[in-house]
């Protein structure tokens, strides 16, 4: 009854809530605010008698999580104790949880259900790509794998806009359960083919491409830091594999240290061999680390980084 979630990945946290509240269909859920104290959450959760209908209760980033006193972790163990008598349902999420806190191990020991909900690393494309899988079974949706492919390529595994593309897709080919390449390029707007063009582009090496790419969704007033995203997103799936042959270690070793099926990491490494950006991987990715600190100190414009960066590309 009891459910504890933490994390900053608020798709995965959004499914998860969904999750919860669907398994109590007859049980309607209210949130509440995240500065309610615990004597009012009491009050609220107590004031449910037999003449009421049963709630479920939902809070998000309470205040007390992060800093509690003695008293407060009284009142929780007590409000958790009736919670657990009362078998009310109870979902408290959090951005981050000191699992040394008094408020963590009060949850611990009411038996809390705990689900941790990181953001996924770049280099995770097999758990994006199970995510949509799963959210594509979830609502009766048949999609292709070189689909999500090409999702996860133009949203570099932002899983919030994939959902969205998801969500548009759906009602895009509506009364069809099925999505496919022509129903994406249809529905998408014009920088979608030009970010997976330079994802493409970067896989291959094709430095004149990548620069044609960026200048274009320049002029489409896309945002620098989702094109420089997007730039990193595909080096940091390639530079490991790069890294392993520079080490000159084969398919299988490769394929083990990352956690990869080896014909997998035999395809990457086919056209690794190939590309002529890869000894410059590097430096494109120190070159991405000074130009997001420039922009953090507010020495560049998010476009003057794309030039920067565009630059460094071209002159190496």
């Amino acid at each position: 009854m009891i459910h504890l979630i933490y994390g900053e990945n608020l798709t995965v946290i959004e499914d998860e809530i969904s999750l919860i509240t669907e398994s109590f269909k007859d049980i309607p859920f209210e949130k509440v605010k995240q500065s309610i104290s615990l004597d009012e959450l009491f009050t609220l959760c107590s004031s449910i008698d037999m003449f009421s209908p049963k709630k479920g209760w939902l809070i998000d980033n309470p205040k007390w999580l992060k800093k509690s006193d003695k008293k407060d972790q009284n009142k929780l163990k007590e409000l958790l104790s009736f919670i657990q008598q009362d078998s009310i349902p109870f979902i408290v999420i959090a951005k981050t949880i000191d699992k040394r806190s008094g408020s963590y191990k009060q949850f611990k020991a009411a038996n809390a259900t705990e689900t941790k909900c990181d953001m996924f690393k770049e280099w995770e494309v097999d758990k994006m790509e199970s995510w949509v899988l799963k959210y594509c079974s979830k609502h009766n949706i048949e999609i292709e794998k070189p689909l999500i492919k090409q999702l996860i390529n133009g949203y570099g595994g932002n899983l919030a806009l994939i959902k969205q593309e998801l969500v548009k897709l759906s009602i895009t080919v509506y009364p069809k359960t099925k999505i496919e390449t022509s129903d994406l390029v249809h529905s998408s707007s014009n920088s979608f083919g030009i970010y997976n063009l330079l994802s493409e582009s970067i896989a291959n090496g094709k430095s004149n491409t990548v620069l044609k790419s960026i200048n274009k969704l320049i002029e489409l007033k896309e945002d620098p830091h989702k094109i420089i995203n997007q730039i990193l997103f595909q080096l940091n799936n390639l530079l490991p594999i790069s890294i392993g042959m520079d080490m000159k270690l084969n398919n299988d070793q490769i394929a083990s240290k990352l956690n990869k099926h080896p014909f997998f990491i035999k395809k990457q490494i086919d056209v690794l061999n190939r590309n002529k950006l890869r000894p410059i991987f590097p430096i494109i990715i120190k070159e991405i680390a000074e130009i997001d600190a420039q922009l953090k100190q507010g020495k560049l414009t998010g476009k003057q980084s794309l030039i920067k960066l565009s630059n460094k590309i071209k002159y190496q």
